[in-house]
């Protein structure tokens, strides 16, 4: 059940930021919305189940992070932090807040 509950989170999640983005509303940028090479300073996690891990790898507010690439179909993504390299689930990359 509990299982269930995440997908629908995660497409709710989705499903607003898409909504952002057809309406050039960007009320907040997201790593997931990052184009290839592109670079930005993390601001936020918005997943408290989510944020202790992030921050376990490296992802602190005030950081600045470059999408290298996605794998094919956006997941997971490849990132590089402080000269590190780091992948990332589409799901986690929609909790981070960057700008």
């Amino acid at each position: 059940m509990l299982g269930d509950f995440n997908n629908l989170h995660y497409f709710w999640m989705l499903f607003k930021i898409n909504l952002i983005k057809d309406f050039n509303i960007f009320v907040m940028k997201t790593l997931e919305m990052l184009k290839k090479g592109e670079r930005a300073v993390i601001k936020q996690m918005l997943s408290e189940e989510l944020s202790a891990r992030l921050l376990e790898i490296g992802m602190l507010p005030g950081k600045e992070i470059q999408l290298v690439r996605k794998a094919p179909f956006g997941n997971p993504l490849y990132l590089k932090i402080s000269g590190n390299h780091l992948s990332i689930g589409k799901e986690e990359a929609c909790t981070v807040v960057v700008q």
